[in-house]
Formats: structure tokens, C-alpha cells, sequence
């Protein structure tokens, strides 16, 4: 079933089934919009408020192992801190792999949970590199996490 709540900043729609994410979007806020009363929800909201959050599940068959690999390290960025495409790169071994890494969180689809927005590019703050649909959500999530985007 599809879900979504609404934070002044953003909103997000999300699929769960029997207490598993199974796909999460996250767009600009939606004006008007009535909050589903889905305990997913408040999760959500608590980390638009800057709270700590245990993340529920997700459902890892959604992944591909290439993804499973990248994600395994991205899951692991403080919030607050950022990470280049090359770091990830490095981290899994491959060092010219930086545009497959980008293309795989491109396709991230657990975005908040698997927190793609804190990898950025090698010319951070000048370009943040990509953010699927929109860079200005990438801009939103890292500013709400405290991250400077000054140069």
C-alpha cells in the first residue's frame, strides 16, 4: 500500500508491506496535504526534525549486488558529513567505478534510508552532483543535516 507524510520541507510517499519499505520517493512539499497516519510516518518526520531514527526495514531484493555493495558503505555516512563518488568508489574496490556508483544512487530506491544525498561530487560545494528527481531536494537534505554548502 502507498503511504505519505508531509513535513514543511518535503514530503514523502513510500510502499510497505507487512512492515517492510518496498519503494520510498521523496519530492518538494505538497501544500495542503493531510499526513497518513501510518507509524512509517512519524519516522519520517522525526528525521525531517533533525531527530536520530531507527530506520524500519527494507526490502533487499529491490537491489542489485552492485547496489547491495555501494549502499553498504553509503549507509554508513554521519549524518552531517558527505562523501565523494570516488571515496565510494575506493571504498568498494574500484576506484574508476565512480560514475557506476552515482548511477546506482541514482536508482537508490530507499532514498532517507539509504542516505544516497551524502554522496557528492569530487568539486563539493561548487556542484553537488546528482539527485534524482531533483537536486534541490539534495540541497534540502544536506542544509536540514547541517552540512555547509558555502565555498
Amino acid at each position: 500500500m502507498r503511504w505519505s507524510c508531509t513535513h514543511p520541507s518535503l514530503t514523502i510517499f513510500f510502499e510497505e508491506k507487512d512492515g517492510i519499505l518496498q519503494h520510498i520517493e521523496v519530492c518538494l512539499p505538497l501544500l495542503h496535504h493531510t499526513n497518513d497516519t501510518h507509524p512509517f510516518c512519524q519516522i519520517f518526520l522525526d528525521y525531517l526534525e533533525g531527530k536520530d531514527v531507527l530506520w524500519p526495514p527494507y526490502n533487499p531484493d529491490k537491489l542489485t549486488p552492485f547496489q547491495k555493495k555501494v549502499f553498504a558503505h553509503v549507509v554508513r555516512i554521519p549524518r552531517g558529513e558527505v562523501r565523494t563518488y570516488k571515496q565510494i568508489a575506493l571504498l568498494i574496490g574500484n576506484p574508476q567505478a565512480s560514475r557506476a556508483v552515482a548511477r546506482a544512487l541514482a536508482t537508490n530506491p530507499f532514498p532517507l534510508v539509504i542516505p544516497c544525498h551524502r554522496v557528492v561530487s569530487h568539486t563539493f560545494p561548487h556542484h553537488l552532483g546528482g539527485y534524482t528527481p531533483d537536486p534541490l531536494l539534495k540541497k534540502i537534505l544536506l542544509a536540514k543535516e547541517g552540512v555547509s554548502l558555502c565555498e
